[in-house]
């Protein structure tokens, strides 16, 4: 899997982004209005220059919000990179208007328009773009800082000067890398997260104390016969060539057992216990990149996790193509009509078409998903267990 430094929220999740389109329009409405009163309100009143740079931190959020629409999404390096002139640029502008006049530095707007840029783009830009761009807007923000502005207090020095100008955009930086990193990662650790097998579903989603308790008991299950037979070892006071069979025995099981859990790939974690026939004999659910396994996670979740899905049982399988990607085939089988079977998936189908391709969708008794999966990467998470190969000089001993 990918580093999570290198993926965005938008990636991992496009559906809930979709919903919730409208924060760079927002983020910029918010600076331009803010910076419009500034040059009103505060004096000195800015000219010709100070508008200019208003336009162009409106055409920098602008740009945020077009190139963000669906079915695109993620801003590359090319945006950025427009981005950070604009942003540049309107600082200029506001500089040189303000280039030998003392004004209040507290209450310019530039700084404070470039951070709200900054949170625009963070559910679109990988958390270690973010932290570039940053800084990179840092070091030009405090540049002009120190060459052009000159605060209302002559005491301030330059340095101080400009940290308090760069204050904003280190703000406006950090909470969006820390926002974007921090989202990718959640995203990442419910992905592969198992789900119970009678999860408590309340306002808040599924209960994560219950969740708690039924990897516990879970637990205490694989443990049961082993903590039984010491116990009855322990009253007994000695061990006998009986024990000691029975001892080896529940060895082997429960390493077979734990063997088995650590190399399972995280599709199979996520149906385990459930009435869901996986068939990934070359383990390429790890093949997946994080947007395909969060939409097909959510569509299963969806299934297993809501009684009103009406899901009976399911089979999934992968097959490897001579390309590297992933062929995948779903057949479910739920108790709902087709009516209602196709708008409670509708927006799962929304969101693993964005993730997939040459995806088909036919409904009938059995409802069958298939698609191709580009892969992430050509070859999936080995196995965390492994067997050591017996060497030709063990052979010959044996």
């Amino acid at each position: 899997m990918s580093d999570r430094s290198h993926v965005s929220p938008w990636s991992t999740d496009p559906i809930s982004w979709v919903t919730t389109a409208a924060i760079p329009v927002t983020a910029t409405v918010l600076a331009v209005v803010y910076s419009v009163i500034e040059v009103i309100a505060v004096p000195p009143r800015g000219g010709a220059l100070q508008w200019l740079g208003i336009l162009l931190l409106a055409a920098s959020g602008a740009i945020v919000h077009v190139r963000t629409r669906p079915p695109r999404g993620v801003l590359g390096a090319p945006e950025i990179m427009t981005i950070f002139g604009l942003l540049s640029a309107a600082t200029l502008c506001s500089a040189l208007d303000h280039q030998g006049v003392a004004f209040s530095i507290t209450f310019w707007w530039a700084p404070f328009g470039v951070s709200l840029v900054l949170v625009a783009m963070a559910p679109y830009v990988r958390a270690s773009s973010i932290a570039a761009l940053a800084v990179a807007l840092v070091g030009v923000v405090s540049l002009i800082a120190v060459v052009l502005i000159i605060p209302d207090d002559p005491s301030w020095p330059p340095v101080t000067t400009a940290l308090i100008v760069v204050t904003p955009v280190v703000a406006g930086g950090t909470v969006s890398a820390v926002l974007s990193g921090s989202i990718v990662r959640r995203l990442m650790r419910w992905s592969e997260r198992p789900l119970p097998g009678a999860p408590v579903i309340g306002p808040a989603g599924i209960d994560d104390r219950a969740l708690v308790r039924a990897v516990d008991d879970e637990i205490s299950e694989q443990l049961a016969a082993a903590v039984a037979f010491l116990r009855t070892v322990a009253r007994r006071g000695e061990v006998t060539d009986r024990d000691a069979r029975q001892a080896r025995s529940l060895s082997l099981e429960l390493r077979a057992r734990l063997i088995a859990d650590a190399s399972a790939t995280w599709l199979e974690r996520v149906v385990r216990g459930h009435p869901v026939d996986l068939d990934d004999p070359e383990r390429l659910a790890d093949r997946l990149s994080v947007s395909q396994r969060t939409a097909l996670r959510a569509m299963i979740d969806a299934l297993l996790a809501h009684p009103e899905s009406g899901f009976v049982s399911a089979s999934i399988a992968l097959r490897g193509s001579a390309s590297g990607d992933v062929a995948v085939a779903m057949r479910i089988n739920t108790t709902l009509p087709e009516g209602r079977r196709i708008s409670f998936l509708a927006p799962y189908y929304v969101s693993l078409s964005s993730a997939v391709r040459d995806i088909q969708w036919r409904d009938g008794a059995t409802l069958k998903v298939e698609f191709e999966a580009p892969a992430e990467t050509t070859a999936g998470r080995a196995p965390l267990v492994q067997r050591t190969p017996r060497s030709e000089t063990a052979g010959e001993r044996d």
